[in-house]
């Protein structure tokens, strides 16, 4: 590595971590900001009721992180287009079983029984929301191997602001916990567009997964 690359990988970690900083702060700040507003328009069993759904959420997404993507970030060559479709291929059946497992939650009353009918909307709705958040992570792996993490910090911003806009508008019109359905759709759309707007691949399915 000759002292110009040195500079640029300098300068590329620097203006990465100060976006992260500022991106941390601004998302704090958009939350903080909802929180207000929606806590005069929202009951504290709608807060519970998306507090339950992200909890099933979370514990689904643990037991499907398999580390692929790290795997291609830490790689020391580039990836090939293979491996690319390779790690998406598994993460969109991963994502996809994800789904029907909400599915099949939903066909029952174990979360309705809790949260009544809009529980199991909203849990419907994230698991949608994951089959379309693996469309981000090919793009994602490539700027972060290109450090472009300013670029990555975009994409999250425009998510933010897109959730928590519909959910306020939504509150204030009387939704209720109806409102974080459409804020979840939104949200998840909004991400992929706006990522494949700054990075754009050559989407596609294979097993060939070259080491």
């Amino acid at each position: 590595m000759n002292k110009v690359e040195v500079q640029t990988l300098k300068r590329k970690s620097v203006t990465g971590a100060a976006s992260y900083f500022a991106r941390s702060i601004l998302l704090q700040a958009i939350g903080f900001v909802s929180a207000l507003v929606l806590s005069a328009y929202f009951a504290p069993e709608d807060f519970g009721i998306y507090g339950i759904v992200i909890t099933i959420i979370g514990i689904l997404v643990f037991f499907s992180d398999i580390g692929l993507a790290s795997t291609l970030i830490q790689k020391k060559v580039q990836p090939t287009l293979d491996e690319y479709r390779s790690v998406f291929t598994v993460q969109f059946v991963l994502s996809l079983l994800i789904l029907l497992i909400c599915i099949g939650v939903t066909a029952t009353d174990l979360l309705s029984q809790k949260t009544g009918v809009v529980g199991n909307y909203i849990l419907l709705a994230l698991g949608i929301s994951f089959p379309l958040a693996t469309l981000k992570t090919i793009p994602s792996i490539m700027l972060e191997r290109e450090l472009l993490f300013s670029k990555l910090v975009l994409p999250q911003i425009v998510e933010q602001i897109s959730f928590h806009g519909i959910l306020i508008w939504l509150a204030i019109s009387g939704w209720g916990a109806f409102a974080y359905i459409p804020a979840v759709l939104v949200r998840s759309v909004s991400g992929v567009i706006a990522l494949y707007l700054i990075k754009r691949w050559k989407i596609g399915f294979s097993t060939n997964w070259v080491a």
